[in-house]
């Protein structure tokens, strides 16, 4: 079937409501569902009248195939109570050799000689041309069969028989090879048909949707509406590929037919599914009673309009409702009994008459009101009081309208009502009335809801209306097919039977595709009220800015989430800097830090990371849990998370990202220097793992070996979702790496900067810098002794750069001397009388000299530079010894005690049984959320997810201060050449691991995502789920987990009633 199409739908519709206002009476005016002010629930009534539609509709089409009441009753025999039912379409076809003709074909054009004899007479000539042309003709034939059967049971001995026909034809080839296959067995086309025959039952409940089942969502999204768009799918399918069987395979076969075969494509049958509402019945009646008090007319019944006084007298009467109201017409005008003529067809012939006009009988003439006039009588009170006129349907319905209110009344109704045999398909009489079968038994059978009806939806008695005239109309198409088209012979491939059915086929396409419209209607009908209600499509950027509001007025203050930015700086200093985790909306607005719940902690004892094998540098400072939550609608969160730093002027600090390994490991992956104006842009990717009850479905049935497997790595997974980012601030590690009181370096801008290029550029070993005097010596005595250091280290290396310089010219100079000698041939042959030979010769003399001379000068420069140079790396290895001495002297004020217990390489990590007090397991936290997400996410929507930095970095850096801001690209082998400096800059700060780091801040970020399958509209709609509470509950469950607190204690007394109601496994023991 064609997805929905409102353009197309709505053209359908308006066409079919001119058909409805000649059905129904002429004050009557069903419009479209969306214009008439309804009720939810009138949705769902709406949704259970279009599938009862359907079953009727497919009913009428088994009577068109040939299912009469003995058949159905047989192939429901056969089908017991749990067996399926179904339908198959099988053909043979044959092509065998017949005869042999030659004949003689003459040509049309002939050539005429004329000439003249020796005595005169002119003679004339005439030729043309005869061809020999050899025929081979061959019998084509083909039998199909339609049956029915139970199970697997698909057996002809076992299948009902519904239709039969075979047929042949001549074909003629010039070839002797046959045209066709000898035999073919087309694959038979099978229809699996349980759903309808199930429900065609006797003792089957009518159509409904129970509104408490777990999957029932909207009126288009539960169980009984999708089984039946199912079967609807499925119908429509088989029933094209059957026509196209017999219009694309068959017909075609059979030459030179002369039959008009568009007379099957133009086949027009009115289609009774219609969305269609009426205003309030109620309102209606009152009006109507108030409108005509005093005229002694009694009150229509409440769904119908009531008459005009002017039109009481009218000798037209509309088209009569058969109902089962003393078999009087509810919509019956108040006029004279007289029969009046029948009504003409569209094609302007007089229709059959009805048997309500054959004088047989015929219920009694309708009581007169003291006007003259027919009273109009309620069927619901006289629906049994007389007996109903025989039907001539030709399948016995066994279904009741309302079986909660109508069972008794039904059974009555039923056992008046008759039935016949169905004809086979195209041997019935073609003038049978289209309309024979009234309304009232087609109300009664009416597969409908079983619950209360709507004064919005059309009362039964009119969809019977509506569904008479579907079978009117396709009576008359039929018809016209028994017209146009031969009977059955055995002569031919293409008769009235095998159009009838095609027009049949035809007509339930066109009704399958009808009920998937209207159903898909109703949804399309919500989505469309939704959007109206809040004045656009909203998506995943529109959720995010929403849920910034939801958050502010669910946690309590303290516990708000807040905005990830964070500045870099001592207390009571300056920022050295700025460090925020920045969200980039699709929407194209600017990027704004993202909002985690935050848990802060003060280190009480030390972390540490490897620089290189056997260098662990530890770290104190703040440390800080954020749990972040995010979003993904049908896999599409319209973030994009960047890690963004900024370092102030003449200020620098070290940024690491990377992992939490364990209690006291945390294991980066990646570091730079942020220094001078520098900003970063760090891309995050975001990878989501299983959720909890995902990861349970799925290793549920593995070997015990395969799920420990799985459960090692995805123990591994879930620490992975710990993203871990260190900033350690330069300056105060400075300070205390030169000996030098808190402070010392914060006006010393220009001593910071040197010191800084000779660790990061010159990487001078640290024990040359530090201030290594008496303690007691002031601040500016300090500076001094150091400023006088950092300059001996200058002018050392100005004096290597220079003797690097002489050494550079020296071998330029030696290169020009190469260069003039490889030329001394071509001056040799110069020779001229001028004095220029002699001044070249004496050149050349001069610089044979400089060439026996250059090479002992070019050998010692190196060896000078070697010496001049040695002591820049020769203090490498003595800083070792001479860090032990002052190790004693290490604890001063100005450091931590535990700075005394340098960390190495070889150290092992203590195990969780050991942890000292006090300590923070952050590896522990992922698990916590998983016992938590299992516990409390029924619907596995929450999914844990992993931070990853990207693979390329942008940094804009500013050379000098009048210089302009330039942007990089980092990519790998940039990342690297940064790690490596900022590693070599940490090893000289903590003298290769011996020195702690003071002022640091880890900042630790475990992320989970809430993903929903569809968009946001579609999970509102189609789900009928409110993701905003869905969200909250995720967002409370982390938050609670990291907080470690319930989560009645994190939200505002006037929220717990609310959340408690719609969450209440939140607030569980």
């Amino acid at each position: 079937m064609e997805d929905y199409n409102e353009e197309r739908f709505r053209q359908q519709v308006e066409k079919a409501l001119g058909e409805v206002a000649r059905v129904l009476e002429e004050e009557r005016h069903p419009q479209l569902a969306e214009s008439v002010e309804h009720r939810y629930e009138d949705k769902y009534l709406l949704a259970e009248q279009v599938s009862g539609g359907l079953v009727e509709g497919a009913r009428l089409v088994l009577e068109r195939l040939g299912v009469d009441a003995a058949r159905l009753a047989e192939v429901l025999a056969l089908m017991g109570e749990r067996r399926s039912g179904s339908l198959r379409l099988s053909a043979e076809e044959r092509c065998s050799f017949e005869r042999e003709v030659t004949r003689k074909v003459e040509s049309k054009s002939q050539l005429v000689s004329t000439w003249r004899s020796t005595f005169g007479s002119k003679t004339k000539r005439t030729d043309k041309v005869v061809t020999t042309v050899t025929e081979y003709f061959w019998r084509y034939e083909v039998v199909w069969r339609l049956s029915a059967f139970a199970g697997n049971q698909s057996a002809a001995s076992q299948c009902v028989l519904l239709q039969e026909r075979s047929g042949c034809c001549e074909l003629m080839t010039t070839s002797k090879s046959t045209p066709r296959p000898q035999v073919a067995v087309v694959p038979p086309l099978d229809l699996d048909a349980t759903w309808l025959l199930q429900r065609l039952r006797p003792d089957a409940q009518p159509f409904g949707v129970d509104r408490d089942h777990e999957r029932c969502h909207t009126p288009r999204r539960n169980p009984e509406v999708e089984q039946a768009l199912d079967f609807a799918r499925r119908l429509h399918r088989w029933a094209r590929s059957a026509a196209a069987y017999f219009g694309g395979r068959l017909f075609p076969v059979e030459p030179e037919h002369g039959l008009d075969l568009s007379a099957i494509a133009n086949a027009h049958t009115f289609l009774p599914l219609l969305p269609l509402f009426e205003e309030s019945r109620s309102h209606k009646s009152s009006s109507s009673r108030s409108s005509k008090s005093g005229s002694g007319k009694s009150p229509r019944r409440s769904h119908s309009s009531s008459s005009s006084s002017s039109k009481s007298g009218s000798s037209k009467s509309p088209r009569k409702s058969h109902s089962s109201d003393k078999l009087k017409s509810p919509r019956k005008s108040h006029s004279s009994d007289k029969p009046k003529s029948p009504r003409k067809s569209e094609s302007g012939q007089d229709q059959p008459k009805s048997p309500r006009k054959s004088g047989q009988d015929q219920p009694k003439s309708p009581r007169k009101s003291e006007s003259g006039q027919d009273q109009p009588k309620s069927p619901r009170k006289s629906e049994s009081s007389q007996d109903q006129p025989k039907s001539p349907r030709k399948l016995k319905s066994p279904r009741k309208l309302f079986s909660h209110k109508d069972k008794d009344k039904g059974k009555q109704e039923a056992a008046s009502t008759s039935s016949t045999s169905l004809q086979v398909p195209g041997q019935e009489d073609a003038s049978a009335s289209p309309r024979s079968s009234s309304s009232t038994s087609t109300a009664q059978s009416l597969n409908l809801v079983s619950g209360s009806s709507s004064d919005r939806t059309l009362p039964a008695e009119d969809v019977a209306s509506l569904l008479d005239e579907q079978t009117r109309s396709l009576e008359e198409q039929l018809a016209i097919m028994d017209k146009v088209f031969p009977k059955p012979s055995k002569g031919k491939l293409i008769s009235a039977q095998e159009t009838r059915l095609c027009v049949v086929l035809a007509h339930v396409c066109a009704l399958c595709q009808q009920y998937a419209d209207c159903v898909d209607y109703i949804e399309n009908m919500l989505r469309k009220q939704l959007i109206a209600a809040i004045g656009k499509v909203v998506g995943p950027v529109e959720f995010a800015n929403y849920m910034e509001y939801h958050y502010r007025k669910l946690y309590r203050g303290e516990f708000e989430p807040r905005l990830f930015s964070y500045a870099v700086r001592r207390p009571d200093h300056y920022p050295e800097g700025v460090l925020s985790i920045e969200a980039e909306l699709a929407d194209g607005s600017l990027p704004q830090p993202i909002r985690t719940v935050v848990r802060r902690r003060e280190a009480a004892h030390p972390m540490r990371f490897a620089i290189n094998a056997a260098t662990d540098v530890s770290f104190f400072g703040e440390r800080y849990l954020h749990a972040w939550m995010s979003h993904q609608f049908s896999g599409q969160s319209g973030t994009q998370l960047n890690l963004v730093a900024r370092a102030r002027q003449f200020s620098s600090f070290i940024l690491l990202v990377g992992r939490i390994s364990s209690a006291e490991v945390f294991d980066p992956k990646a570091a730079i220097i942020i220094q001078n104006k520098d900003d970063l842009k760090l891309p995050l990717m975001l990878e989501t793992i299983p959720s909890a009850k995902e990861f349970k479905d799925a290793i549920a049935s593995l070997s015990p070996e395969q799920q420990r497997f799985a459960k090692a790595f995805r123990g591994m997974q879930l620490e992975s979702t710990l993203f871990g980012i260190c900033v350690i601030q330069i300056k105060p590690q400075l300070e205390k790496l030169l000996n030098l009181p808190n402070d010392g370096l914060t006006k010393e801008i220009k001593l910071t900067q040197n010191l800084m290029e000779l660790f990061i550029t010159y990487q001078i070993p640290s024990d040359l810098l530090s201030y290594d005097g008496d303690q007691a010596v002031s601040l500016a005595g300090k500076l001094t002794k150091v400023k006088g250091y950092v300059q001996a280290m200058y002018d050392m290396i100005n004096e290597c750069k220079a003797k690097e310089l002489a050494e550079k010219q020296q071998e330029a100079e030696y290169a020009r001397a190469e260069r003039l000698r490889d030329a001394e041939p071509l001056i040799e042959l110069c020779k001229v009388k001028s004095s220029a030979p002699r001044k070249m010769m004496k050149e050349k003399r001069m610089f044979k000299s400089k060439k026996r001379a250059a090479p002992s000068r070019g050998a010692a420069a190196p060896a000078s530079l070697a010496r001049s140079s040695a002591p820049s790396p020769a203090p490498a290895p003595k800083p070792q010894p001479a860090v032990a001495k002052p190790a004693p002297a290490e604890p001063a004020p100005a450091e931590p005690t535990p700075s005394d217990e340098p960390s190495t390489g070889a150290a092992e990590p203590e195990s969780s049984e050991d942890l000292a007090e006090g300590l923070v397991d952050y590896t522990q936290v992922p698990q916590q959320l998983e016992q938590q997400f299992e516990k409390l996410d029924k619907e596995g929507a929450l999914r844990p997810t992993i931070i990853n930095p990207g693979k390329t970095w942008r940094k804009k850096a500013q050379k000098a201060l009048l210089a302009k801001p330039t942007e990089s690209v980092l990519n790998k082998e940039g990342q690297k050449e940064e790690r490596n400096q900022a590693y070599d800059l940490l090893d000289a700060l903590s003298r290769s691991g011996c020195l702690a780091v003071d002022e640091a801040s880890l900042h630790v970020v475990v992320a989970a995502t809430h993903c929903f399958d569809k968009t946001l509209v579609d999970t509102v709609v189609q789900d009928n789920v409110n993701p905003i509470e869905k969200v909250e509950r995720s967002s409370l469950i982390m938050a609670a987990t990291v907080q470690e607190r319930a989560p009645v204690e994190l939200i505002k007394p006037s929220q717990v009633e609310r959340v408690r109601t719609y969450s209440p496994e939140l607030f569980e023991a």
